[in-house]
């Protein structure tokens, strides 16, 4: 950290040290002598937090209104060690030291999501936030108590339930000093007392998502409505049924940010004809992103309590809906356009994008019983089935600029492609928890699974020698067995310890993109991956001390991965990829090489260590404290990768002077594919599994006094991510330890009618690059004479596309409740 930024820091922020979870502002003075106690569902029954053997992060929505998480993707400010990225098509989460990428793993995350108790895709959960209730982090295998098996955690999301005794609701209203405008709003109307009830929960957003501009003046832009209607029936106190619909339509248009590639590899000289771009200019240049979406989700709770039982059914039907269009105007390389005199080709060029529509509905059911009072005294259980049919169904048109050197034109052929990939699983699971006397439990689980996943693949007919008809048609289906084991001891009533075992299961895993029809062995063998296995073992401590005044947590654990998917970074390896083309006067077939990028994916072995501590503390009445830090390391072990590897010795290369032509893809890889070389190298390597940095922490404090009859706060959180490696083969990409600092000041009536909230996100308009690509871009197109592919023409761009901190955030919340 920089010394006048530290000093800026401590200066400005007297009040602020640690929490991340915070209490609320107005609570009441005789709650302030112990620490609110936390209710979790981790263990599929209400019980407190410093009860739960793992590691859990519970985000009330109270909470969620104190800091103006707006945002799914703030969520990591106050949960170290969660990484978010929202994305289009594929926003991820990753926890305990391995990245998820949606694109390599498709159905099967590493972090699963639930709404309302049901899996949930996070192309819909990381889209908006409203009507929140509690959103619960767990670390660790998940599996064997609900839902699906994840090999790093889960996050649920529960939706605030209607009142069945009173009307009620909220208007809450925010606006910022860089175009962010949100609405959000619920109410609840009981139509039978203590019977029936409903509630009605909307929000309409608008932001310039991180004020990337490019050089025309176009702007980054996301605008969002959207709704959730909810009934919930309990005619008896044994009988209880809740159905939601909510649809949600999210629009975004995205300028990629861009800087000058000089200003990170000294090797390349700085712009003659085009603008000089650094980081802090917040400039793309013209490559722009435009997506429509619309979510719907229907879900059904259904509850019978019988005889100190609980017989439960989760159904959940979801369908999300993309169209994106890729603009290839190619706007991080209009330095290679600028230097180019060949009119026609710049104007085929921009004329070329990239269509896609994306359909995926899912649709799941869950079964289980369960005890709400222990069996002879001594013993809870949780049995149930569960099944999951998911369709992701993608269509889009992928350009290719040609040359026609026959005639001196140029022209784009699209090729038409279909992915389809329906995954169906069933599984059955149990766990029993055993009351070893008074202070120590047993708990055992274990979950059968079936998994079936059926792929097709076509990519139509294309002419000049760009393609052919290429079709696949695939089915797998793997069977697994997960298990977990946890006992825990309680020393004293404020000192918990526990150990556990537990084990996770993923299935296989495809790259979607080669379309080559002559596949070498390593190629052959970067399409698709065998299912993976892991096993983790934990150790924690819960303790309490000063009268519930002070808390105290810690876990430590390793984890295993075998087959774990390692998916190429950036815009992919460079290859040798065979297109067929046909002679149109004989109709004879030959295969042409030309250089092409893909991010192909490999099966690796990873081991990870890591480190999670949380801190408590009730200082005063009316100053509240604490601390979470995180650390964790995954690392490949000896594991064989996708790489480019141009000077042949065994290792990824960290710089590329230009693409390589097929003659250099030869040479390291034993000759042509008809000679029998590879078509892409292989390289075996030992480095960090995950790009988020290694420790993580994130502090929170608020002091709350009078102001005549009305209450006041001042809140802080400050987050801060340790150095982070990145991608390892990248050596402009890695970034050192940084911080960000919120402030938030307001005041409100004593019984939470209304509230009034000033406050600054980046509070000292931090700036970090947090990705940087490893080249920088290209414009490629191909020659064509006579059908057959002749040639191939890369010019390299003046810039590469990079990633930054959001820019400082100064707004007003107003809050009213009835």
């Amino acid at each position: 950290m920089k010394p006048s930024f530290r000093k800026t820091l401590i200066a400005s922020s007297v009040t602020t040290a640690i929490s991340t979870l915070p209490i609320p502002a107005f609570a009441q003075s005789d709650a302030l002598a112990a620490l609110e106690e936390v209710v979790v569902t981790a263990r599929r029954r209400d019980e407190s937090l410093q009860d739960v053997p793992l590691t859990v992060n519970a985000v009330s929505g109270e909470q969620i209104a104190d800091l103006n998480i707006r945002e799914f993707e703030d969520l990591e400010g106050v949960v170290a060690g969660l990484t978010l990225a929202t994305d289009s098509i594929a926003p991820n989460a990753s926890m305990r030291g391995v990245k998820y990428d949606t694109f390599a793993s498709g159905n099967n995350a590493t972090v699963e999501f639930y709404l309302n108790d049901a899996p949930y895709v996070s192309a819909s959960v990381m889209q908006a936030m409203f009507d929140v209730g509690q959103i619960e982090v767990l670390h660790g295998p998940q599996g064997t108590l609900r839902g699906r098996a994840s090999p790093s955690g889960s996050i649920t999301l529960t939706s605030v339930e209607p009142s069945l005794s009173e009307f009620e609701g909220y208007v809450d209203v925010t606006g910022t000093d860089i175009g962010g405008a949100n609405f959000n709003g619920a109410v609840s109307v009981p139509v039978i007392e203590d019977v029936l009830g409903f509630r009605l929960a909307a929000f309409s957003e608008e932001n310039e998502i991180t004020q990337v501009k490019n050089l025309r003046g176009e702007e980054s832009g996301y605008e969002a409505d959207g709704y959730r209607i909810t009934a919930l029936y309990e005619p008896t106190d044994f009988l209880s049924a809740k159905a939601y619909y909510q649809q949600f339509e999210p629009t975004r248009g995205l300028v990629y940010q861009v800087e000058s590639a000089y200003r990170a590899d000294p090797s390349k000289a700085p712009p003659s004809l085009s603008r000089d771009i650094s980081a802090s200019d917040r400039l793309g240049t013209s490559f722009r992103e435009g997506n429509e979406q619309e979510h719907q989700r229907l879900g059904v709770e259904l509850s019978v309590e019988f005889a100190g039982q609980a017989l439960k059914y989760v159904y959940s039907d979801s369908e999300f809906t993309l169209d994106r269009t890729l603009s290839d105007e190619s706007g991080d390389v209009t330095g290679a356009l600028l230097q180019n005199t060949d009119t026609a080709m710049l104007e085929a060029w921009y004329s070329v994008g990239q269509n896609t529509k994306t359909t995926q509905t899912s649709e799941s059911h869950e079964l289980r019983l369960q005890s709400t009072e222990p069996l002879f005294g001594f013993m809870d259980y949780v049995v149930g089935g569960f099944k999951l049919d998911a369709v992701p169904d993608t269509r889009l048109q992928n350009p290719t600029l040609l040359e026609i050197t026959d005639f001196g034109v140029y022209t784009t052929i699209n090729t038409a492609i279909r992915s389809t990939n329906r995954a169906f699983e069933e599984s059955f699971y149990g766990n029993l928890t055993f009351r070893l006397g008074e202070v120590t439990e047993l708990s055992l689980g274990g979950r059968y699974i079936e998994y079936r996943e059926d792929r097709f693949l076509d990519v139509g007919v294309v002419i000049l020698g760009e393609g052919s008809v290429f079709g696949n048609d695939g089915q797998s289906t793997n069977y697994a067995d997960i298990y977990s084991m946890t006992l825990k001891h309680n020393f004293t009533d404020d000192v918990m310890a526990y150990a556990n075992y537990g084990s996770a299961w993923r299935g296989p895993a495809a790259a979607i993109g080669d379309f080559s029809p002559l596949q070498s062995a390593n190629q052959a063998e970067f399409a698709r991956t065998e299912p993976e296995e892991s096993g983790s073992f934990e150790l924690g401590v819960r303790s309490t001390f000063m009268d519930g005044r002070l808390r105290l947590n810690g876990t430590v654990f390793k984890q295993g991965f075998e087959n774990y998917v390692y998916r190429a970074p950036g815009s992919g390896i460079y290859y040798n990829n065979y297109s067929v083309a046909v002679d149109p006067s004989t109709g004879a077939l030959s295969f042409n090489p030309s250089v092409t990028q893909h991010n192909f994916i490999s099966g690796v072995d990873i081991d990870v260590f890591g480190v999670e501590l949380e801190a408590q503390f009730v200082a005063t009445e009316n100053l509240h404290f604490g601390a979470q830090l995180s650390y964790s390391k995954g690392e490949i072990q000896d594991g064989k990768i996708p790489c480019n590897d141009l000077d042949g010795d065994g290792q990824p290369d960290g710089f590329i002077n230009g693409a390589p032509s097929v003659a250099d893809i030869e040479a390291v890889n034993g000759g042509s594919y008809f000679a029998g070389g590879e078509n892409v190298s292989a390289c075996v390597v030992n480095f960090r599994a995950n790009d988020a940095p290694l420790w993580f922490g994130s502090f929170t404090s608020e002091y709350s006094f009078a102001v005549g009859d009305l209450n006041a706060y001042v809140r802080g959180l400050w987050t801060v991510y340790g150095d982070s490696e990145n991608d390892p083969i990248n050596p402009l990409d890695d970034v050192d330890s940084y911080s960000l600092f919120n402030l938030y000041a307001g005041i409100g009536d004593a019984n939470n009618g209304w509230e009034v909230k000033l406050f600054a996100k980046n509070l000292f308009d931090t700036e970090e690059v947090l990705e940087r690509e490893q080249f920088p871009g290209s414009l490629g197109y191909r020659q064509v004479s006579g059908g057959n592919v002749v040639g191939q023409v890369t010019l390299d761009s003046d810039y590469r596309q990079i990633q930054i901190t959001k820019p400082r955030e100064v707004g007003i919340n107003l809050r009213y409740a009835f």
